[in-house]
């Protein structure tokens, strides 16, 4: 019995101190995919002119030619998309202070980040693991559930060499291949790896989420800027099987969301051949397909 007692010792006495260690020493690598939240929080505070602004997960970086839009637009445009774990209460807190006059702001998430996704998920203690000052932006209990869930499991996960990767396509992603507007290039000429859905989902809409935007469209809304809401991309595999579901889903945010609304969910609902890697990712001809999409449903906006 005293042995026992004396090898759980040992254990817990190595654990704190890898917890330790791991916790509170950023050895994450330079190149890790989380590093672009540092370059593009540069970007948004340095830009110049009016600029439309971008705000959501992952479907943005994969999903949006930013030049395309500027182009079309003559307004400079900052993608500011990373990846869901962050989650949209985040999101909405981290570049309000640098909104101003005539900026166009357009909010472009997942479905899940309508969930109970909204406050993120344990990932976000990677994120203020590595960058400590981004917990300014951290405004719910539910939220602080999620950094403690996640600083308990980064020694483990460190351990098993699994920390903060992203699936599908784990270990793959690099802040090297963001452009000088925030989106992936890397996957462009990438062979696509998404193979379709055939997943049953259940939305429950979180009753924070849609509130959350229509007050954060009214606080830019106070400095002259406007706000919008876009669909992401879905693969067609996963609409069909869930439509019932959708349909419920896009007449809720329709009701409910007060902020204009960049199209309807169908128009945004594209071929599984056009995806990368993931429900949320497209590949070059799905990116381009979307972002055409995208700029006719904003310009009969503005």
């Amino acid at each position: 019995m005293r042995l026992f007692l004396m090898n759980i010792l040992v254990f817990i006495s190595i654990y704190m101190f890898v917890f330790v260690v791991i916790v509170f020493k950023d050895i994450t690598p330079e190149n890790h995919y989380l590093r672009a939240i540092e370059d593009k929080t540069r970007l948004v505070q340095t830009i110049k002119g009016q600029k439309i602004l971008l705000i959501g997960d992952s479907n943005l970086p994969f999903g949006i030619d930013s030049k395309l839009i500027e182009d079309s637009t003559g307004y400079n445009v900052v993608n500011t998309g990373l990846f869901a774990g962050m989650g949209l209460q985040f999101y909405l807190n981290q570049f309000k202070e640098n909104i101003k006059a005539n900026d166009l702001v357009i909010i472009s998430v997942g479905y899940n980040q309508f969930t109970d996704r909204f406050y993120g998920s344990k990932k976000l203690a990677f994120v203020l693991k590595t960058y400590p000052h981004y917990l300014k932006y951290i405004s719910d209990y539910a939220q602080i559930k999620n950094i403690l869930k996640g600083f308990l499991n980064i020694p483990l996960s460190y351990i098993k060499k699994t920390t903060f990767k992203f699936e599908p396509g784990a270990g793959k992603y690099s802040s090297d291949n963001f452009n000088h507007y925030g989106d992936y290039i890397d996957n462009l000429s990438q062979n696509s790896t998404f193979k379709g859905t055939t997943k049953s989902i259940k939305l429950e809409i979180n009753k924070k989420a849609i509130p959350a935007i229509n007050s954060f469209s009214q606080y830019i809304e106070s400095k002259g800027a406007k706000c919008y809401f876009s669909f992401s991309p879905l693969p067609k595999s996963l609409y069909q099987i869930n439509r019932t579901e959708f349909d419920m889903y896009e007449k809720q945010i329709q009701a409910q969301l007060s902020v204009p609304i960049l199209g309807e969910l169908h128009n945004y609902v594209f071929e599984d051949s056009l995806f990368y890697d993931s429900k949320l990712h497209l590949n070059n001809i799905g990116k381009n397909k979307r972002t055409v999409i995208f700029i006719k449903k904003l310009k009969e906006h503005i």
